[in-house]
């Protein structure tokens, strides 16, 4: 039955996903005719460069599409800003496996959008997909053109480097010639080394630089976890069944969360967490069973966000419990009262898993957790199921 709400309320959040999966910022974009539109631009948090983007004229209007074919430049502002370019880009392999055998760039003419990293004279542009990273530039009025870096094989079998962007930024972005041959060779073939190459540049040449700024997002969170499990318990071999009185007890937890760069949507959890559960049981036959159960847990999982607003957003995550648990005084007793007897067994957790849901406002979060049936027992010859559903509340501390 748990396990079925939990399922209702994951389905119910996929759902909501398909409205509010990420927000609109303001921003605008340029058509083919050169006119400006003001609107907000759904930001999806592009890793790869888009061909088209989703668009809204105000908060209630309808939700539209625009793309490469009739869109010359559009932007979120002081966030991103994408230009379309026909340019010249050299799509070669970069895995070992399907690297080039030529040396010189295969060339190819193609309509993209590129994302402006620095803006001046001198103009740094990305460009990504799912197979290849590329960077392009142009000074003043010349035409955008690719930065070259190029891995390839040798006629040997040998892996060798074309790094031809040394000598382009050497010869044509250069300030008063004073960056010399040595220095250069020093400059990777990264975003944030030719980010910073271009604006000393545009520095140099005392040139006002349109920087983009990042949006500063917490890619680490710490949240403390206090909350309440209800808990269940029952053991049974194949002489009789215990099941236990089901019980309301604390726990607390501290989680650690590590939120993926790109598509903010899916992180990481690591949530270590006290727990304890006292309880007793009997059966009509007069076997009672008593169990004191007082640990320390390691979930680790994966967690997706649905955003619903700047500051609102709905959560699902699934967390899988290894058989690592810190135990503090725990035991389980069983026995017969008729008969006089009684017997202490070994508690050993077993790998388990978890599913939650929830919801977070700013630094504060509910979630609904449960964990099905879980044997705290290795005997072959009695059964035990631990079931907890908890209800959790969160505290983000940064």
């Amino acid at each position: 039955m748990k396990f079925r709400f939990l399922l209702l309320l994951f389905f119910f959040f996929l759902s909501v996903h398909s409205y509010s999966q990420i927000k609109f910022e303001k921003g605008y974009f340029i058509d083919s005719e050169n006119q400006k539109t003001e609107c907000l631009i759904r930001d999806s948090d592009w890793r790869n460069n888009p061909l088209k983007f989703k668009y809204k004229l105000g908060e209630a209007d309808e939700v539209k599409e625009a793309d490469i074919s009739s869109v010359t430049e559009f932007g979120i502002y002081e966030r991103v800003k994408y230009v379309r370019a026909n340019v010249k880009i050299d799509r070669s392999g970069e895995e070992l496996s399907n690297l080039s055998n030529s040396r010189n760039p295969e060339f190819s003419e193609e309509l993209l959008f590129l994302k402006v990293v620095d803006e001046g004279s001198a103009t740094l542009y990305y460009y990504r997909d799912p197979k290849i990273f590329r960077l392009f530039y142009k000074v003043n009025d010349s035409a955008i053109e690719q930065l070259v870096y190029k891995e390839y094989y040798t006629a040997d079998g040998l892996v060798a480097t074309n790094a031809m962007f040394r000598q382009q930024l050497f010869i044509n972005v250069n300030c008063k010639k004073s960056v010399s041959v040595a220095s250069i060779e020093n400059v990777r073939y990264t975003e944030k080394e030719l980010a910073k190459y271009f604006q000393k540049y545009n520095e140099c040449i005392g040139d006002s630089i349109f920087k983009l700024s990042k949006e500063k997002r917490d890619l680490f969170n710490l949240r403390i976890t206090p909350g309440f499990s209800y808990s269940t318990f029952s053991l049974k071999d194949n002489f009789y069944k215990i099941d236990f009185d089901k019980k309301l007890a604390f726990r607390v937890g501290l989680q650690t969360e590590f939120v993926l760069p790109f598509y903010r949507k899916w992180s990481v959890i690591f949530e270590p967490t006290y727990q304890n559960f006292n309880s007793k049981g009997k059966n009509s036959s007069n076997d009672i069973g008593k169990i004191k159960y007082s640990f320390i847990e390691f979930p680790v999982g994966i967690r997706h966000y649905f955003f619903l607003n700047e500051n609102l957003k709905l959560f699902v995550n699934g967390l899988f419990i290894i058989n690592m648990n810190l135990k503090f005084n725990s035991s389980l007793v069983t026995g017969n009262e008729a008969m006089g007897y009684y017997s202490i067994k070994t508690l050993e957790a077993k790998d388990s898993f978890g599913l939650g849901a929830g919801i977070e406002n700013k630094r504060i979060s509910a979630e609904i957790r449960y964990y099905p049936h879980r044997s705290l027992t290795s005997s072959k010859t009695y059964t035990t199921n631990f079931s907890r559903l908890s209800l959790i509340i969160g505290f983000k501390v940064f």
